[in-house]
């Protein structure tokens, strides 16, 4: 829910301002990654949104099939999602 309405006029400049806040860490901890040659050049957004799509659908996975996550899947996915991140 809050994916679909975060760009639309019913959440506020105060709480987008907010998300994005809370996103900070992130977004340095990519650039970081970045400087240092183990994340690939690609642009920050999109490699943040490559990496919270996964673990969003991962977690809708379970949530939706009411199962939870065994760790093997979670360390699959967590490979998965570092081979399109690595550089």
């Amino acid at each position: 829910f809050v994916e679909q309405c975060y760009r639309s006029p019913f959440i506020s400049e105060r709480i987008k301002r907010q998300t994005e806040q809370m996103l900070l860490p992130l977004f340095d901890l990519i650039e970081r990654g970045k400087k240092e040659g183990l994340i690939k050049l690609f642009d920050t957004v999109l490699l943040l949104t490559y990496m919270v799509g996964s673990i969003t659908e991962l977690v809708n996975l379970s949530k939706y099939s009411g199962e939870d996550l065994k760790k093997e899947t979670i360390e699959s996915a967590f490979l998965l999602c570092w081979d399109g991140l690595k550089s």
